[in-house]
């Protein structure tokens, strides 16, 4: 057989001002594989890749959020962010949970359909769609940040209502283990008030812990910095070697 070669990647990311400008963008090719569920050019720029959540080892790590346990899938559960005020969104992240208690099951209590809405009053009253993943049941995550670009938008309120709950052990949980909202380049959700329908209180789920900057078992970083951090890693761990081998 002749040999063959290709050229793939798994996500391509642009950052300015501190943010993925890239994220969500229009992809063009001399030539692709459109294979979906696995290969498309829109998958250089959906925010997934293998890398993970960029975290860093860290201290007590609460698990985030969680609503009450239901015995149907089709319960509809919300948790919201008050960001104090009206804010011009960049974009939004949400950072599935791993609880230790639920080591093999990465993504947990990630809802397989739901919307993200937004409002500009001080309290709650309306809102509007700003995601819509209502459809079809959207691909469980693992332990990847799921990334919407939200260019313009305003809002001081951001909510996830969950349409359609994920299965944990013969019942039907809704779990984040953190919400980042980003405004010029930085997260505008942490430490900010959360709402939620219902919730799960126990010492490592609380509704405080959706915006305590932890997630993915660890303390959240820059993605910027992480990736720059990990590249300097690469580098240093390339020289150790080489000096051993010498």
């Amino acid at each position: 057989l002749s040999a063959r070669f290709i050229f793939c990647l798994g996500e391509l990311r642009v950052f300015s001002g501190g943010r993925n400008v890239a994220l969500g963008g229009e992809v063009k090719a001399l030539q692709h594989v459109e294979t979906p569920p696995t290969w498309s050019p829109r998958h250089l720029v959906d925010g997934m890749y293998a890398l993970g959540i960029s975290c860093v080892p860290s201290g007590f790590q609460g698990n985030g959020w969680h609503s009450g346990i239901h015995q149907s899938a089709s319960e509809q559960v919300w948790v919201e962010v008050d960001l104090g005020e009206v804010r011009h969104l960049d974009e939004i992240r949400l950072i599935p949970a791993h609880p230790p208690d639920f080591p093999d099951r990465t993504g947990f209590g990630f809802p397989l359909r739901f919307r993200i809405e937004g409002s500009v009053e001080q309290e709650w009253h309306g809102g509007f769609t700003m995601v819509d993943k209502t459809g079809e049941d959207f691909a469980a995550p693992g332990d990847l940040p799921v990334a919407f670009k939200l260019p313009g938008v305003e809002a001081r309120h951001v909510r996830v209502t969950a349409l359609r709950l994920w299965e944990r052990s013969r019942d039907y949980v809704f779990a984040l283990g953190e919400i980042e909202v980003k405004a010029d380049g930085k997260n505008v959700a942490a430490g900010c008030k959360v709402n939620a329908s219902e919730s799960t209180l126990t010492s490592s789920w609380r509704p405080e812990f959706l915006v305590d900057g932890k997630g993915g078992g660890g303390g959240l970083k820059e993605e910027e910095r992480w990736l720059r951090d990990l590249s300097i890693r690469r580098e240093l761990l390339q020289d150790r070697d080489r000096l051993e081998k010498a």
